[in-house]
């Protein structure tokens, strides 16, 4: 065979690349303006937004019998032209899944992309050959490795296809067939996430002449709330000047309210014992600085809660008493000290949580942690509620919770809410029916806002 020289190499390698530009030359070019009008597919994966209950089914092999998880939610959102979904879990709300689908247009195909918290695979992106049908989309996977057991690092090779099927406007289905490398092209149906649209129904808004205080606040354009920086239920951003002034669900169910109502969101300033005087004194519609539900608190006000508080105790990390306690139940005994704000639903709870201890009384109010006694020794520990002592100790690093996972405790839940003025049957009914219906969304935020924290 004739050797080529180094001209003839750099001359068929030009050539070469000159091929693509002559076949593009060729093609029709595509306008900008063009690909924004091909809006199909786009509508197809936003029509999907919303909430959506899961049933995750799993064949782990060819044959194997089903195993079924239920209690799943799926939380879908568009961005531009791309749908993401978050799966959780309903109880804890730990994203176990996610997600982002969306269709090329320039390359006439879907691109998507997955990453499963639970199983150690990394990013997985898939592709589809054709945009299909508008009833189901087909995804072939790049080859995933699964991870082997025992204490070597070892792993199998597996191809993947994923087809999304919907088989309604409130249903869908995603199926993805397993084949392993293993010789035998033997491929399975091994996993199924079954998605129902949660209720979509919106509460109408009240007619005309039905709430006084509704008709004012449309008249008006503007909902007025009361505010304070409270974390994780309302917490001030950092970029107030440029967008929302607040985050957390007590922020995300305002805004709710406001785009139902149609008007803006208007704050206005208030300290812990503002909180209700702006209500009583009529410069505000509602207030949404967090307040614990308390029987005290609803024989003045009207409540609507979204959340749920618990305590935890605190102690100094070097207090001998301490070294060896687990539980609360281990702080019931006399050689134990208690410090409690007075008068608190809290205190109240300790006196009979742990009878055996001695307890101190601290003047303050309910918003107030009895921190001093612990710190100068007159008491082994104290009371706080359980989103509050991440923040506690990072001013304190000398302290520890009493679980150390203060973030599993139970111990007294009190709901959070929001408060109205009393008298106002049909605007109270409607703020409700909205939470109801919202609520998902709500805990979502405020999964999201202590998950933020978790990685600060």
């Amino acid at each position: 065979m004739k050797k080529l020289n180094l001209i003839q190499i750099i001359a068929l390698f030009s050539f070469s690349l000159s091929v693509p530009s002559v076949t593009l030359n060729g093609q029709t070019k595509i306008s900008p303006q063009h690909l924004l009008s091909l809006i199909p597919e786009d509508a197809l994966i936003a029509n999907r937004a919303g909430l959506w209950n899961v049933t995750e089914t799993v064949w782990a092999s060819p044959g194997a019998k089903p195993v079924t998880t239920t209690g799943l939610v799926a939380e879908r959102r568009m961005t531009g032209s791309m749908l993401q979904e978050f799966l959780r879990d309903s109880a804890q709300l730990e994203i176990k899944r996610t997600d982002l689908l969306t269709y090329n247009h320039i390359e006439g195909r879907w691109d998507y992309v997955s990453y499963d918290a639970r199983v150690p695979l990394g990013l997985m992106p898939a592709w589809s050959t054709v945009k299909g049908d508008g009833k189901s989309i087909e995804l072939s996977f790049s080859p995933l490795s699964l991870p082997g057991t025992g204490n070597a690092i070892s792993g199998q090779m597996l191809r993947m296809d994923q087809t999304i099927s919907y088989t309604g406007q409130d249903s869908d289905v995603k199926d993805q067939y397993f084949m392993l490398a293993d010789g035998t092209a033997t491929r399975w149906l091994a996993h199924r996430y079954a998605y129902n649209r949660r209720n979509s129904q919106i509460t109408a808004l009240p007619a005309e002449g039905k709430s006084s205080r509704i008709d004012e606040i449309r008249k008006r354009g503007t909902l007025r709330v009361a505010v304070v920086d409270e974390y994780p239920w309302l917490k001030a951003t950092r970029n107030g000047d440029v967008g929302p002034a607040f985050e957390g669900p007590a922020w995300v169910l305002a805004e709710e309210f406001a785009k139902r109502l149609g008007v803006r969101l208007e704050t206005v300033d208030v300290d812990f014992d503002g909180k209700i005087a702006a209500l009583n004194s009529g410069n505000v519609d509602i207030t949404i600085a967090p307040l614990l539900v308390t029987p005290e608190r609803i024989k003045t006000v009207d409540m609507i809660s979204y959340s749920l508080a618990a305590q935890t105790l605190f102690g100094k990390r070097d207090n001998p008493k301490l070294k060896n306690i687990k539980s609360i139940d281990q702080l019931n005994k006399p050689g134990i000290t208690i410090a409690y704000i007075e008068g608190s639903p809290q205190g109240k709870w300790l006196i009979q949580r742990l009878p055996k201890a001695k307890k101190i009384a601290v003047k303050g109010n309910l918003a107030d942690v009895p921190l001093n006694p612990v710190l100068i020794g007159n008491a082994d520990v104290a009371n706080i509620d359980k989103f509050f002592f991440a923040g506690l100790a990072e001013k304190n690093p000398g302290l520890v919770s009493i679980p150390g996972d203060f973030m599993s405790s139970m111990e007294f839940p009190l709901p959070i809410g929001m408060a109205i003025k009393k008298g106002q049957p049909v605007f109270l009914q409607w703020l409700r029916a909205v939470n109801e219906e919202v609520k998902w969304k709500v805990r979502m935020e405020e999964a999201s806002i202590l998950a933020a924290k978790k990685h600060e």
